[in-house]
């Protein structure tokens, strides 16, 4: 009995050991599940586009991560170079920037490494200050990376556009074409007035109250109004974008004001819409509603809007749509409404630099936010005021959005 008795105890204390280790190996595992490393959500460049000989600098953060990071960035020239090189400047260590809160902008300044035009890949690295990383190559320990590719440009010799001055809407269509800066005069242009068009840049579609021009297949035109003239680039049907632009590269516009007339538009009609295009750049320029938004960019590459103003929209402020290297600043945004006012999908390296968002408003259940961003997309919105804004929410995806020396008045959101 005594035997048996002993045999029970031993398988008791047996059983009681296997239970304690596989109690201990679950929360060994759960604590590895638990883990949470940095992830860097936002990556840019500070400028585009990037000319050879420019100063420029990547900036860098991980808003998923509470504590200090260190980041790191390896470069590589498909033309230039044979081998993935580190920047080490003289702030770093082994490349590693100083150590800095994870949700903060990290600055690397790539001003040095003197980039000959080609097209360059980066590799930037992040891990937690002062712990090794949870991966490991030959380079070193890190703990997440983000790749990036971007092209330095050769300083291309300026091309001398043909100049030409109009004071009618007519001559401003009639003269569209590549290699060209059109000045125009102080006035009103009705572009959809003009009749007899003939110009294989433009053509006409139809839109439900009427039609809308769209400009295709142009490189290096300017459009602008001559300085201290008031020139208004009008269109009368509700459901017409203003400007749309297709396929077209090198397309700068100042000095002007756009929208719509008389009535507020609806269901589609915006202002500005560029459609595959490249290098735009819009600078001393008001755009208003009655447009149901601003901008609308689809699969656009640099694209600066300068010291400009989007204001009085029904809709929406602007919608960025498979685009990359966007940039607002010095600019203001004000008097929209109704729906998700700063729309951004698939689009990274959305800037917005000293810029002032004011008195918007979206406060429906279903389109509640001022910046509506997806998983795709980052934006960084730095030494800005956004104040006085009826909205709902502010941001859709707080981890695709970071805010940077930005003060906040009177807003009815939650930061």
């Amino acid at each position: 009995m005594k035997n048996l008795l002993k045999k029970l105890i031993s398988i008791l204390m047996c059983f009681t050991m296997v239970l304690s280790i596989a109690s201990l190996k679950t929360e060994v595992v759960q604590a590895k599940e638990k883990e949470v490393v940095p992830k860097m959500d936002i990556v840019s460049l500070g400028h585009f586009p990037f000319i050879e000989g420019q100063e420029n600098s990547i900036y860098a953060s991980c808003n998923n991560y509470t504590g200090k990071v260190q980041y790191q960035a390896f470069y590589i020239g498909e033309n230039t170079m044979n081998s993935w090189e580190l920047v080490n400047n003289k702030d770093m260590v082994d490349g590693w920037t100083k150590s800095i809160e994870a949700n903060k902008f990290a600055v690397l300044n790539i001003s040095n490494l003197n980039l000959k035009p080609d097209y360059y890949k980066f590799a930037i690295r992040v891990k937690r200050d002062g712990v090794q990383g949870k991966y490991k190559n030959k380079y070193g320990s890190y703990d997440d990376v983000y790749a990036f590719s971007t092209v330095v440009k050769k300083v291309e010799k300026e091309i001398k556009n043909e100049v030409i001055e109009v004071s009618n809407a007519k001559e401003l269509l009639e003269n569209i074409g590549s290699n060209k800066t059109i000045k125009l005069k102080a006035g009103e242009y009705d572009l959809l007035a003009v009749k007899d068009l003939n110009n294989k840049h433009i053509k006409f579609e139809k839109v439900f109250d009427g039609q809308q021009l769209v400009i295709s297949d142009i490189s290096n035109l300017n459009i602008e109004g001559l300085k201290e003239a008031q020139v208004k680039l009008l269109v009368n049907p509700r459901y017409a974008n203003v400007l749309t632009f297709k396929n077209s590269n090198n397309i700068n516009i100042s000095n002007i004001i756009a929208g719509h007339y008389p009535d507020k538009g609806s269901c589609t009609g915006g202002v500005f819409f560029f459609d595959n295009c490249k290098n735009v750049d819009i600078k001393n320029s008001v755009l208003f509603g009655c447009g149901t938004e601003g901008i609308n960019l689809n699969k656009v590459e640099n694209f600066n809007f300068e010291n400009s103003t989007i204001k009085e929209c029904s809709y929406d402020l602007m919608t960025l749509l498979d685009s990359k290297n966007i940039v607002f600043k010095d600019s203001k945004f004000y008097d929209t409404v109704e729906f998700n006012l700063i729309n951004v999908s698939n689009t990274k390296g959305v800037i917005f630099d000293k810029c002032k968002i004011y008195n918007n408003k979206a406060t429906g259940e279903f389109f509640p936010y001022l910046f509506n961003v997806d998983e795709n997309s980052n934006v960084l919105v730095k030494n800005s005021i956004i104040k006085d804004n009826a909205v709902k929410s502010l941001v859709s995806n707080k981890e695709a959005v970071i805010f940077e020396n930005v003060e906040f008045h009177n807003n009815t959101f939650d930061k």
